[in-house]
């Protein structure tokens, strides 16, 4: 189970608990009602397939009832899970629930040519231009290249577009963060410069090195994500009729 979904509370005590796609959380729902149901460390580590029955409701099971498996006698005995998200329940003020952005993934070839986008942009807009328009764009969880092509940046957590403090860690601070650290790294093997940073040597490291790691990610991931995704946990997908446009503030 790799998609974040209401399911079945596996501790017993409530009737769902939300699943973020890699553990259980605080969320908890009962007969529609959400709320939060502290776990301990080693609740929130079950597998996704754990269930323990609540003792309630296995004591009001008919006789026939008991003997089935116990994922048949939930679905007998606990009403449906809310809809939507925990805490929320429509997506933009269009009473639908949010849609799942795994089914929307952007193709690898869509990403390429996202990049390829990028690229001219930069160089058609002189890159100051394209500076400018993409700390715009950050707040839409985009970048000049995934805007044009209809593509956004979406926190699997929330299911809603990555905000511009996400987007600036994804895109500026995580591969600055791991050049300068290959950069100190390669310094200190050298015995070059050991206090101060070496640009040249850190632009050559973060060239040969992040681009073909981040390539290999990019290749081998089943969410299609690169390694700024897989750490803070976003995928890219391409929208049809702005499903995850965050919503206009009013003023």
């Amino acid at each position: 189970m790799s998609i974040s979904a209401w399911e079945p509370d596996p501790t017993g005590r409530h009737q769902y608990r939300w699943w973020d796609g890699e553990r259980w959380t605080d969320q908890v729902a009962n007969n529609g009602m959400q709320g939060v149901d502290s776990l301990s460390r080693s609740e929130a580590e079950l597998p996704s397939w754990w269930r323990t029955p609540p003792s309630d409701q296995v004591d009001s099971l008919s006789s026939s009832e008991a003997e089935l498996p116990h994922q048949t006698r939930t679905t007998l005995t606990t009403p449906p899970p809310p809809p939507g998200l925990p805490g929320e329940v429509s997506s933009a003020g269009h009473g639908s629930t949010l849609p799942d952005p795994l089914m929307l993934l952007a193709t690898r070839g869509q990403r390429f040519g996202a990049y390829f986008m990028e690229f001219l942009l930069m160089i058609v807009t002189l890159g100051i231009g394209y500076l400018i328009w993409l700390l715009i764009v950050f707040a839409k969880g985009q970048t000049p290249g995934k805007q044009l092509l209809n593509m956004r940046v979406i926190r699997l957590e929330q299911r809603k577009a990555a905000h511009w403090g996400w987007m600036f860690l994804r895109q500026i601070v995580i591969a600055t963060a791991i050049s300068l650290g290959f950069t100190i790294l390669i310094d200190l093997i050298l015995l070059n410069l050991i206090l101060s940073v070496n640009i040249s040597l850190g632009v050559f490291i973060f060239v040969l090195l992040w681009y073909p790691a981040n390539l290999i990610v990019f290749l081998t991931n089943d969410k299609n994500q690169a390694i700024p995704d897989t750490i803070i946990k976003t995928v890219v997908v391409k929208e049809t009729a702005g499903e995850f446009d965050p919503p206009r503030q009013g003023y």
